[in-house]
């Protein structure tokens, strides 16, 4: 897995967990 790709993943996961958050 390429740094892109890690950083890429990263940075949805943590906007999920963000939006998660916001609704609840």
């Amino acid at each position: 897995m390429t740094f892109t790709v890690c950083v890429f993943l990263v940075t949805v996961f943590c906007t999920i967990m963000c939006e998660v958050r916001h609704v609840l």
